[in-house]
């Protein structure tokens, strides 16, 4: 049965993500040179068991793998041309059910579980004894857990996930505003999207900080553009929302400012995490920066949602203006001009609403 299960889910796994194993070994072998590998990883391996903040975001990191693990297992058992595993594995005896999820679920998580064994290991050795059972206790769950999850699914066909059972408490509870309506989209049903850009912006700001010497206002400005960057995936998407769930608000007597503020407001609470984040480390050294860099940030998303309105643009295209827009802004705060730059940004922003919004209508295929 571990030889049928290896073929469905294991082989498939890696090979649907060949590419990115291939980029992870580069990173993690193909960029430093073969002399001081062993040295490398040690050293990385002993600051993620030495620092506190280090191990949160390795565990962070690793928690993201096993719930790319897991999302691909339970996409496995639910697609349809695997249903027959309800009634093959679903009649085997509970034990011997989750000792083959077990074995299934490690080889898909091994690279992880691996690495962070070694870690465990080397805490072990030099004293690092509360870093050894943070990771033996996490490794225990990582791998308990989504095998009761599977065996439940397996002997309860068609049960209802206590998530699923949350979403729906929250939807006929909760009444959402106009401006959560995305927000609420991005963490119901594309966790895993938000999650990466969110940890990919949360350890690109605080690189910035960690390699500053001295404050500069222009630094940190740099790095939120770079955080905003990545955010500009995420904007895509919300035209495809736009256009398919919300384009009976065209209709509503709204006026154009409300709906505008309706568009900064979205992107303002979506950058929320960032601007707490930038908050705490520029609080300390000047009391309205925060300020300038929440501007800053609610400024440069709208407009490059602004950019969608026109309903040519394409993925490619858009990222190109996307590119243009970042390296005007970033010339900008390098030469003191982030002021400018946020008033340019939102003028040109409301300018591209104003004339583009009632005028957009969207194509076929992007409503598809």
């Amino acid at each position: 049965m571990i030889k049928v299960l290896s073929k469905i889910f294991i082989q498939r796994f890696y090979a649907r993500n060949t590419g990115f194993f291939l980029l992870l070994f580069y990173l993690l072998f193909g960029i430093v040179p073969g002399g001081q590998l062993l040295l490398y990883h040690y050293s990385l391996m002993m600051g993620i068991v030495s620092t506190g903040g280090f191990l949160l975001i390795a565990l962070g990191v690793w928690l993201l793998y096993n719930l790319k693990c897991m999302w691909h297992m339970l996409g496995t058992i639910n697609a349809q041309e695997y249903s027959f595993l309800y009634q093959t594995i679903g009649t085997v005896n509970t034990v011997r059910q989750r000792r083959s999820w077990l074995v299934v679920h490690i080889g898909i998580y091994a690279p992880a579980l691996i690495y962070s064994l070694i870690a465990a290991v080397l805490a072990g050795f030099n004293g690092y004894y509360m870093a050894l059972a943070v990771l033996l206790v996490f490794n225990a769950l990582m791998c308990g857990l989504p095998v009761l999850l599977y065996s439940r699914l397996i002997q309860r066909p068609g049960a209802v996930l206590f998530y699923h059972k949350w979403i729906q408490w929250f939807n006929r509870r909760v009444h959402k505003p106009l401006p959560l309506y995305y927000i609420y989209e991005l963490a119901a049903s594309r966790t895993r999207r938000l999650l990466i850009v969110k940890v990919l912006s949360y350890l690109i700001l605080m690189a910035t900080f960690s390699l500053m010497d001295e404050y500069d206002v222009r630094v940190a400005l740099t790095g939120l553009l770079i955080a905003l960057l990545l955010h500009s995936v995420l904007v895509f998407e919300h035209r495809h929302f736009d256009d398919q769930y919300l384009a009976f608000t065209r209709h509503l007597p709204i006026p154009l400012w409300k709906r505008y503020a309706t568009l900064c407001i979205t992107y303002g609470c979506l950058l929320l995490p960032e601007f707490a984040l930038l908050t705490v480390h520029t609080l300390r050294y000047n009391s309205w920066h925060w300020l300038l860099l929440g501007a800053f940030g609610a400024s440069v998303l709208p407009l490059f949602r602004c950019l969608l309105y026109f309903p040519r643009l394409d993925q490619d295209k858009y990222l190109r203006w996307v590119f243009l827009i970042f390296c005007a802004l970033l010339f900008m705060t390098l030469g003191y001009l982030y002021a400018w730059a946020v008033l340019c940004t939102q003028a040109l922003a409301f300018a591209l609403f104003a004339g583009r919004y009632y005028r957009y209508e969207p194509m076929y295929e992007q409503v598809q």
